[in-house]
């Protein structure tokens, strides 16, 4: 039996050493370039906390639209007055389309290129307007997030 992804046998689930091998070493978090992704973790778990569009798992306040050809998956939540919209680019390079989202002003929340998280620099606004759709430009690999308030549309 081969494990996930390596060569030769499985190490034996039984043996003290896979055991010990196996343990997390928490330190790691401390030290580059595991702290930019600990920190990224931290700050996706702070906006589910903090946003009930992100809170509320509801597959019917869920929509999820896959653009195959560009590899990009958009996916809009909303619940309790909160409105969130996530653009991820699975691909191996830039994605530049214009996505359905719905009308209002959006307030970005995340865009995991910026320098913080060891990315190329956002290039995304920090605002954007929409009228049923917006142009946004993904670089590889990454992903974004964005928020309207339901309360500004009244």
């Amino acid at each position: 039996m081969k494990p996930c992804g390596g060569e030769g046998e499985a190490p034996d689930p039984q043996a003290e050493a896979t055991f010990l091998s196996s343990k997390l070493d928490r330190k790691r978090a401390e030290r580059e370039p595991h702290r930019q992704l600990f920190d990224l973790y931290k700050e996706l778990l702070r906006l589910r906390r903090s946003l009930p569009a992100l809170r509320d798992l509801s597959k019917d306040r869920t929509k999820v639209e896959a653009f195959e050809q560009e590899k990009l998956l958009l996916v809009t939540r909303w619940s309790k007055g909160s409105h969130v919209f996530m653009a991820i680019n699975l691909g191996g390079s830039e994605a530049g389309l214009t996505l359905p989202v719905p009308d209002g002003n959006w307030e970005r929340l995340l865009d995991s290129s910026d320098h913080r998280w060891k990315g190329t620099g956002s290039r995304l606004p920090e605002k954007i307007a929409s009228q049923d759709e917006v142009e946004l430009t993904l670089p590889a690999r990454s992903f974004c997030a964005f928020n309207r308030s339901w309360a500004e549309k009244l």
